[in-house]
């Protein structure tokens, strides 16, 4: 059976939009790395901390997959992972690094100013980063697609998100606009694939 960890503010949502539902031998993650875009020596030193503890954790969670693989090959176990905040040039050569070691596919938005990164031991078939239109603030925010293929042919969707911050009770504006664009994004789907989110939403107590 599938297995599910949920942070706070962080949400893995399934949307069985397709005509065949995913399969229970996939487990998707979702990590919020918090990975600042400084030196690892600057104003914020436990960057470095952080990121040894992710690639040490993740290095033994893909080893412990490989060795289950191992034991038995007829079992299907695979692994899909979105990350937010990835802002930190060294730490996303090094988790690049560690995915290609892994055998994992990933795809990313750094290019276009974004945090977002998804990796999978699925193949990812191709990807796309959406931008959010209203974008008023730094970050480029936005949200990563992914079309990852099983082994049957079989295809889904990946997205990963960093929304605005909202600390309010109830939506800012910013906040409604980009929820409202992730709601257009799940529901546009005309090869009806089935549609998985992995996102921190940054939603305040309401």
């Amino acid at each position: 059976m599938a297995q599910l960890r949920l942070g706070v503010a962080l949400v893995i949502a399934c949307f069985f939009t397709g005509t065949a539902s995913l399969a229970q031998d996939i487990e998707f993650t979702t990590f919020n790395a918090a990975l600042s875009n400084v030196s690892f020596v600057s104003i914020v030193p436990n960057v470095r901390e952080r990121t040894n503890a992710l690639l040490a954790t993740l290095s033994k969670e893909l080893d412990h997959r490989e060795l289950l693989v191992k034991l038995d090959p007829s079992l299907s176990y695979e692994v899909v992972k979105g990350f937010q905040e990835v802002f930190n040039p060294r730490a996303r050569i090094e988790l690049l690094q560690l995915f290609e070691s892994k055998g994992l596919w990933t795809a990313n938005a750094f290019k276009q100013g974004s945090d977002l990164l998804i990796a999978s031991s699925l193949p990812i078939i191709s990807s796309q980063f959406h931008r959010f239109e209203d974008n008023q603030i730094r970050r480029n925010f936005g949200v990563l697609e992914a079309i990852i293929e099983r082994p049957n042919g079989q295809r889904f969707r990946a997205f990963t998100t960093h929304t605005a911050f909202s600390d309010q009770k109830g939506l800012n504006p910013l906040h409604k606009n980009q929820l409202l664009k992730i709601a257009q994004l799940v529901r546009f789907n005309p090869d009806r694939l089935p549609t998985v989110l992995l996102c921190d939403i940054n939603m305040g107590a309401t």
